[in-house]
C-alpha cells in the first residue's frame, strides 16, 4: 500500500470577463444593501391616535418635529421617556432624559396638562424596553385604557422601539412608531460619515441580538425589568443566580437614592459668605433623606437572607 501525501487538483478560476462580471456584481449587491438598510431599520409607520411617547434622548430638531405632529391632532398625551443621564446630569439639572425631554417640551409651548414624564431606573438588559414598561405601569396608575399608541424614535433605533414596545404592552395594544430624523448624518449618504455608519451599523446588531436573545420575563416580574426570564428557571438549582439579579436591582435604587441626595444637597447649600441656618437644616434633612432610602433599597435583600438563614 502506498502512501500519498499530496494528490492532483483542478481550480476553476474567472477570466478577466468573468472577474469583471463578478466585481460588478458584488457592487450592485453592495450598493442595494447599503441604500435599503436604512430604510429598513428606520420603519414608519405612525398610527395617529393614543398616545405620542417620544424617547427622550431624540435630538433638539426630532422633538420640534414630534410637537408638530402632536398639535396636528389625534393623540390624547405627549409622553417622554428615558433612563437616567449617566454624564453632567448635575451640570444639566436633570436626572433622566424623561426629565430632560419633558422641560424641552413645556418651552417650546406644550401644555403642562398635556404632557406626562415617565423616566425610567437604569436596566441590566434593554433601556428601551424597561421605558416601555415604564409607561405601561405609569398608563395603569392613571387608570388609561391605552389602546393605540405611537413611539417617537430616531432613525435606524424606530424598528427596535416598536418591537419592544409591542412586547411590553402586548397584542392587545396597537404600536405605531415614528422614525424621526437622526442627529448628525444624512440618512440618504449615511456610509459617508462615522456617525452615520456607527449608529446604523450598531443598531442592525442590536436588531440581532434583539430578536435572537432578549427573553424578558412575565409583566409585572422583577425578571422583567433586572433580569433575563432564564434567571428565574436557575433560581432554584443556583440560588447565587437570582441572588445577583436582586443585588444588581438594589444597588441601583442605592445609585438612585444617593444621586437624588446629592442634587438635593447641591441646592441646599446657600451661597458662598452668605450664613443662614435654614439651609443647613435643609442639608440635615437631605442627609437623613438619602441615608433612609438606602436602608429601604437594601432591607429586602436583609430579610430574605435572614428567612435563608432561619430556614437552614
Amino acid at each position: 500500500m502506498r502512501l500519498h501525501l499530496v494528490r492532483r487538483r483542478s481550480l476553476w478560476l474567472p477570466t478577466l470577463p468573468g472577474a469583471l462580471l463578478l466585481a460588478a456584481g458584488s457592487f450592485v449587491l453592495l450598493w442595494l444593501g447599503t441604500s435599503s438598510v436604512y430604510d429598513f431599520l428606520a420603519l414608519d409607520a405612525p398610527l395617529g391616535s393614543g398616545l405620542l411617547v417620544v424617547e427622550g434622548w431624540v435630538a433638539d430638531t426630532a422633538m420640534d418635529d414630534a410637537l408638530a405632529r402632536y398639535r396636528r391632532g389625534g393623540y390624547q398625551r405627549l409622553v417622554t421617556t428615558g433612563g437616567p443621564i449617566e454624564r453632567w446630569s448635575q451640570l444639566l439639572g436633570f436626572d433622566t432624559f424623561a426629565e430632560a425631554a419633558g422641560q424641552l417640551a413645556r418651552a417650546k409651548g406644550l401644555p403642562a396638562s398635556e404632557l406626562a414624564v415617565v423616566p425610567a431606573p437604569a436596566s441590566a438588559q434593554d433601556r428601551t424596553f424597561l421605558s416601555a414598561v415604564m409607561v405601561r405601569e405609569w398608563a395603569r396608575r392613571e387608570g388609561l385604557e391605552v389602546r393605540t399608541l405611537d413611539v417617537y424614535s430616531a432613525g435606524p433605533h424606530a424598528r427596535r422601539s416598536r418591537w419592544l414596545y409591542q412586547q411590553a404592552f402586548g397584542r392587545g395594544v396597537r404600536v405605531g412608531v415614528i422614525a424621526g430624523p437622526p442627529a448628525g448624518y444624512d440618512p440618504a449618504r449615511w456610509w459617508r460619515s462615522s456617525a452615520g455608519v456607527k449608529s446604523v451599523l450598531m443598531e442592525a446588531i442590536s436588531w440581532g441580538w434583539t430578536l435572537c436573545c432578549f427573553h424578558p420575563g412575565s409583566p409585572g416580574s422583577w425578571q422583567e425589568k433586572w433580569g433575563p426570564a432564564a434567571a428565574r428557571q436557575t433560581e432554584s438549582r443556583s440560588p447565587q443566580a437570582s441572588r445577583s439579579g436582586r443585588v444588581y436591582h438594589q444597588a441601583q435604587a442605592m445609585k438612585t437614592a444617593c444621586r437624588g441626595s446629592r442634587a438635593q444637597l447641591s441646592r441646599a447649600l446657600p451661597e458662598p459668605g452668605v450664613p443662614s441656618a435654614r439651609p443647613m437644616l435643609r442639608v440635615a434633612m437631605v442627609t437623613l433623606a438619602g441615608k433612609t432610602a438606602i436602608s429601604r433599597a437594601i432591607r429586602p435583600q436583609a430579610a430574605s437572607t435572614r428567612t435563608r438563614g432561619s430556614r437552614t
